[in-house]
């Protein structure tokens, strides 16, 4: 009985953890979509256009900020479901085939592994659509550095764009996996 409390204290560190970190990465990911969202300062098309890679820099540093914490909550909540499979079985040693597998005591940490599957696809989601937007605005980055090309700014523009769609789609997906990891938080911590 001693081991159970043992990886279930454990446990639910781990699911404490995931909590902090999804809601940090679903916090700088909301902020990230505002600044997107933020106009150009300067006053007419040229101090505007002379402002624009500096800001494409800032917000792809902001972006790649993301990554780490965004692969820490997955890298945790498979270090959670692990953990659980483990401590879950009658020998430690030899791991429950499956979150199905659990007794009935065990019950809420199988309903919160189950939420964690989901959330582990929303956070990878996520991770997705944060690189997806970084590399459109690395393409917006190389395009302006190329004057030569006909309506540059165009496609310049199109790439932003599409990077703010791309970051609005992992808010969402960051939305999503927080509500499930909080409800698994919540069915796990006393």
């Amino acid at each position: 009985m001693a081991e159970a409390a043992v990886w279930t204290a454990r446990f639910r560190q781990r699911v404490v953890s995931v909590h902090e970190h999804v809601r940090d990465a679903r916090d700088r990911l909301r902020a990230l979509e505002a600044s997107f969202r933020e106009p150009i300062p300067g006053t007419g098309p040229e101090a505007q256009l002379a402002a624009f890679p500096a800001r494409l820099d800032l917000l792809m540093a902001s972006l790649r900020s993301a990554t780490p914490i965004l692969s820490t909550a997955i890298v945790y909540m498979e270090a959670a479901e692990i953990l659980a499979l483990h401590g879950g079985s009658a020998n430690p040693w030899t791991p429950l085939p499956s979150i199905l597998n659990f007794t009935p005591r065990d019950a809420a940490v199988q309903l919160a592994l189950a939420r964690y599957q989901t959330s582990r696809l929303w956070v990878l989601g996520a991770l997705t659509m944060v690189e997806w937007s970084r590399g459109h605005l690395a393409m917006a980055i190389a395009l302006l550095g190329n004057p030569g090309i006909p309506y540059r700014m165009a496609f310049v523009l199109q790439e932003y764009d599409t990077a703010y769609i791309s970051l609005r789609d992992a808010v969402q997906m960051a939305e999503d996996a927080l509500l499930d990891v909080t409800i698994s938080r919540q069915r796990i911590t006393p």
